[in-house]
């Protein structure tokens, strides 16, 4: 039998096992493009200050997976952020769960009528979930890896349902 999964508020004691989570620089460079692998318990604190709604899933007591919302638009939109499930949870509909609640934190708590993520066209399987939850693509970008790399990244939106 496994542990329960749980979703609830991020807290500052959290802050080392979400800096855990991405397991690669690609993987960082895909969750926060800014950030510096490996990510750390500096870099995740600086979110709690321009961010909002850090949420972290959890199994049983580990931390497995986190997100965050940010770029609020009045009576129109917000962005869902930094989103990561553990490379060792993947598969097993614990994105879809997170995203899920980030939604209806958008949605609800805030009556927004969309909400937006931004994705690489590169992270596959991210990208192929969002399209599957109902998100559509809206405009794209490109941006440098910190080794000059050019990468396309999609933005996408899914309007609230009325």
């Amino acid at each position: 039998m496994s542990a329960p999964i749980t979703l609830r508020p991020a807290e500052p004691g959290d802050d080392p096992a979400i800096a855990t989570l991405p397991g690669s620089a690609r993987e960082l460079f895909f969750v926060q493009p800014g950030g510096k692998y490996p990510w750390d318990v500096k870099q995740v604190g600086v979110l709690r200050v321009q961010r909002s709604d850090l949420t972290v899933l959890q199994e049983g007591d580990t931390v497995v997976g986190f997100a965050d919302i940010y770029g609020f638009t009045p009576r129109d939109h917000a962005f869902i952020g930094n989103l990561v499930i553990a490379s060792t949870h993947r598969g097993k509909g614990l994105g879809r769960r997170l995203i899920a609640h980030m939604l209806t934190l958008i949605f609800e708590r805030y009556r927004l009528p969309e909400a937006r993520i931004s994705v690489f066209e590169a992270n596959e399987q991210a990208l192929s979930l969002y399209r599957r939850l109902g998100f559509e693509e809206y405009g794209e970008e490109q941006r440098k890896d910190a080794d000059g790399g050019e990468w396309r990244l999609l933005h996408l939106r899914k309007r609230r349902l009325i």
